[in-house]
């Protein structure tokens, strides 16, 4: 899981991938979005959202429960960006991962956030 993370503070779409299922399982959940379906579809995302300047991911594992073959991750993390509309802005979020393991390792299929505070106020 911290490496799924760390690639997406590092913006680091090579890594961010091999944490993603070689089956191309994957749900991308996002607030007022449709689900976005498949790695592929996770990663076209990333790349688009790696490509902006000046934001910051802080991550908190807080809850981890880990069976034979699948898993899940509770995890906080604040996103910041200096300035969006002249002022700093922030999004508190909780995200909750599913994890499956495939053939002896561990793969992200299933990314739900949920904003609980942002600086415009809104969810």
């Amino acid at each position: 899981m911290q490496k799924h993370l760390d690639a997406v503070s590092n913006r680091d779409l090579v890594s961010l991938k091999e944490t993603m299922a070689p089956n191309g399982q994957m749900q991308l959940i996002l607030p007022k979005t449709e689900i976005i379906k498949g790695v592929d579809g996770f990663m076209d995302y990333h790349k688009e959202w790696f490509a902006a300047p000046d934001w910051t991911f802080e991550t908190k594992i807080l809850n981890t429960e880990i069976g034979q073959d699948v898993g899940m991750a509770i995890i906080e993390i604040i996103y910041r960006e200096p300035l969006r509309d002249g002022k700093p802005y922030f999004n508190r979020m909780i995200v909750s991962y599913d994890l499956k393991k495939i053939e002896g390792k561990w793969y992200v299929i299933k990314d739900h956030a949920s904003s609980i505070e942002k600086s415009t106020g809104t969810k």
